[in-house]
């Protein structure tokens, strides 16, 4: 059975000012006469710019209590086993997920869960693919405690054309496996750490799109 994430918001709240921004200049381009060919560039950008704060509709694939959804849209780079050191404190199962330009943007929760600590770190805004990204750049952690135990852990490194990274939800509060938890005005990275006791059903070179590719499960039923 498949299980909708809703939302009326056709984009992103923090795509509103440059929506209406860019309708305004494509107003006044109309309205001073602009020729058919500039106009048609200007409706291209704004059609561009909208398109860029989507915020879409996600039906999860499974929603088995036990499925681990994909947090963003994007390509798998790497999956490796690596000590969480930061909030989870334990060996874990770590994902890399790079989102590109052309994704939808939206940082969604990989399943139900208590947002507990976060943790932010400044730094440069180099792009995504350049090597020294993962060290020099703005960077944002969170901290997870879903029921039955199972915990996780975030890290998103932001990309050339990023601002400040937070979360919309508060400490302590609830969320929804699947519920849109932040956005990012750029390209970027999530690393997921999830715990050991998983079996990942995708590997690295896949696309997934966040809050509807099943990414895995947990091995323990009870």
């Amino acid at each position: 059975m498949k299980n909708r994430v809703t939302t009326t918001e056709l984009v992103a709240k923090e795509g509103y000012k440059y929506i209406i921004g860019a309708f305004v200049v494509l107003a006044l381009a109309v309205y001073w006469g602009f020729s058919s060919l500039n106009l048609i560039l200007l409706a291209l950008a704004v059609s561009a710019i909208v398109y860029f704060f989507r915020n879409p509709e996600r039906i999860s694939d499974d929603d088995d209590e036990r499925a681990i959804l994909s947090p963003t849209d994007g390509v798998i780079v790497s999956i490796d086993d690596e000590y969480e050191d930061r909030f989870v404190k334990d060996d874990c199962v770590c994902v890399a997920i790079a989102t590109s330009l052309e994704d939808a943007h939206f940082i969604r929760a990989p399943f139900a869960s208590v947002f507990k600590a976060k943790n932010s770190l400044h730094g440069t805004f180099l792009p995504i693919k350049n090597e020294k990204a993962k060290s020099l750049n703005e960077r944002f952690a969170a901290y997870f405690e879903g029921e039955k135990g199972h915990k996780y852990a975030i890290s998103i490194i932001a990309g050339s054309l990023a601002t400040k990274i937070s979360l919309y939800k508060e400490t302590d509060n609830k969320i929804r496996a699947g519920e849109r938890m932040s956005f990012l005005k750029s390209e970027f990275q999530t690393i997921l750490y999830l715990p050991k006791n998983v079996e990942l059903k995708k590997a690295v070179g896949e696309k997934v799109k966040a809050g509807e590719s099943v990414i895995g499960y947990f091995k323990d039923t009870e």
